[in-house]
């Protein structure tokens, strides 16, 4: 059976995630593990409503829930042939193939959400999905402005576009006219995958410099081409802050996998796959239950 994990990225967290493994050993251990790189309780924060305002905080704790949720698979004999992530769940995907070990992505997530804040703040933008409209027809109208890019490839007719507060909602009504069923208004910290993130890309690639990353051990697909990766892992991590994530582009590259298996706070990535390429068999992992049912959705599967 040739398996995929995909993590989802931020904008899927919820008040709690996690916190119902928390009976299993290894998870507690990679809680305390957590504590002391990040300087506050786990457990705590996760529980806190306010924590999830705070892009500084989202992205480790999320990062600890699908690293907690990969273990558990592990202690169960399941491990992924492929690997991937959307944006976020890029960082996942990349400690899943061994470019680095718990404690380096703990830190490198923390130090990545405290530069993207800092950006969002001292650049404020938007941005917006924008639902029933043709990729290349958002691209032909996105290329026409200034101050808006794409930001995202959900689906070939889901697409976030990012920039500028009022060039976006520009955007968005001119993709109305255009044919566009919805244009949703996204609750982000800022324009992320836009080039008001540069300074957030230029501060982050000071603090990679100081790092040792590894060559990926298996199939790791990336967001910045929407293929395998090929290159400078630092580099690709760089890309991705001001390059949009081609996540449809990654599926429709993996028609062959015989079960797919989304790793985050809840079902977020299945319901896109679905729309990309409904014969793939996909499962969602995000607490204890669901583990239990795809753990015992794989033993048929096998």
């Amino acid at each position: 059976m040739k398996l995929g994990f995909m993590f989802t990225g931020q904008g899927s967290e919820r008040v709690g995630m996690g916190t119902s493994l928390l009976q299993y050993d290894s998870v507690k251990t990679l809680f305390n593990e957590a504590e002391a790189i990040l300087e506050y309780n786990p457990e705590s924060a996760l529980n806190d409503p306010k924590t999830f305002e705070d892009t500084q905080k989202i992205q480790p704790l999320t990062f600890l829930l699908q690293v907690s949720l990969i273990k558990l698979l592990a202690e169960k004999g399941i491990h992924s042939d492929v690997t991937f992530g959307l944006s976020l769940g890029e960082y996942a995907a990349m400690y899943d193939a061994s470019v680095f070990d718990f404690k380096t992505g703990l830190a490198l997530l923390q130090k990545r959400g405290e530069l993207m804040q800092k950006s969002a703040n001292n650049h404020p933008g938007a941005m917006c999905a924008l639902i029933g409209l043709e990729a290349s027809k958002i691209e032909t109208l996105v290329n026409s402005l200034e101050e808006v890019v794409i930001a995202n490839y959900n689906t070939p007719k889901q697409l976030v576009i990012s920039g500028d507060l009022a060039a976006v909602k520009h955007a968005a009504d001119l993709a109305k006219e255009a044919g566009a069923k919805r244009a949703v208004m996204l609750p982000t910290t800022g324009a992320f995958h836009s080039f008001l993130m540069k300074d957030a890309a230029e501060e982050l690639t000071e603090y990679l410099n100081q790092l040792t990353l590894k060559e990926p051990t298996k199939s790791l697909y990336v967001n910045v081409t929407g293929d395998l990766f090929e290159g400078n892992i630092k580099d690709n991590m760089i890309r991705q802050m001001t390059s949009p994530v081609k996540f449809y582009q990654i599926v429709e590259k993996n028609d062959n996998l015989d079960v797919l298996i989304e790793i985050g706070p809840k079902r977020v990535l299945c319901n896109m796959v679905k729309r990309i390429n409904r014969k793939l068999t996909t499962y969602a992992v995000y607490d204890e239950t669901s583990l239990h049912d795809v753990l015992e959705a794989l033993e048929n599967e096998i």
